[in-house]
């Protein structure tokens, strides 16, 4: 098995420390980020060198990734020391990341206009979270004027970036007459991505659509397989219509 060393691995940097197999790693870090399992993340923090763990000695996502490490133990103070350094070396996600933290007042006092600062700084860097949040900054007019032409812009970009959820957010625009002019045909693509994507409430929406909407037709087993397939990946009203058409 191919053995990587932590801090060779997080910060790029050749070292004969301790080491973890590269599953191991994968796997640890997943639980600490996912925010499951604190002591996967005091894991990591115990095992790379301290020496090794200054924001200087890292670039982009190495610092995301050890900015996410303290931050899931609440060391706050040290998370944005690298979610920093990451964000000025042009590691979006670092940048988002400060802007949910502002937004909330995390650490930070609440100043959503900082958020929305470094939001537009996080999708400018490509990152697809950073987008969506701008574009949800737009939509709730917040610290901005409401604006559903830019909320389409940036959500847009975050599904084109890979954030399936931001192709569902979309499809509801496009699906409803709420807020822009609909486009069936536009919610019927955006749907279909987003539950390719996995996302249940994308495969429930497209479900939906093939139930009810005449301008593509009514289509009971396409309904029944998208229905099947929210039901799958945890959606209850998708279980819930499945069990409606079998």
């Amino acid at each position: 098995m191919r053995v990587l060393q932590i801090v060779c691995l997080l910060l790029g940097v050749s070292c004969g420390l301790w080491a973890m197999s590269e599953n191991e790693w994968k796997r640890t870090y997943q639980k600490c980020n996912m925010g499951s399992d604190r002591a996967e993340c005091q894991t990591l923090l115990d095992k790379f060198p301290r020496s090794f763990g200054a924001p200087s000695k890292c670039f982009r996502d190495q610092c995301y990734k050890l900015g996410n490490i303290y931050y899931h133990l609440d060391l706050f103070k040290q998370a944005v020391k690298f979610y920093q350094k990451a964000c000025k070396d042009g590691e979006g996600d670092g940048c988002n990341r400060l802007g949910l933290m502002q937004e909330a007042g995390e650490y930070f006092k609440q100043d959503p206009k900082k958020a929305f600062d470094f939001y537009q700084k996080a999708c400018q860097a490509d990152s697809a979270l950073g987008c969506f949040n701008l574009g949800l900054m737009y939509f709730n007019g917040e610290s901005v004027p409401q604006d559903f032409s830019k909320v389409v812009k940036f959500y847009q970009r975050a599904c084109d970036l890979g954030d399936y959820e931001s192709c569902n957010a979309l499809g509801m625009i496009y699906h409803s007459d709420q807020w822009i002019e609909p486009n069936e045909d536009r919610a019927l693509e955006l749907f279909t991505k987003a539950c390719d994507g996995g996302i249940a409430l994308g495969c429930t929406n497209l479900g939906d659509m093939h139930i009810k909407e005449r301008r593509i037709g009514r289509n009971l087993e396409k309904a029944k397989e998208s229905f099947g397939m929210a039901c799958d990946l945890g959606d209850e009203e998708g279980c819930e219509l499945y069990e409606v058409i079998r």
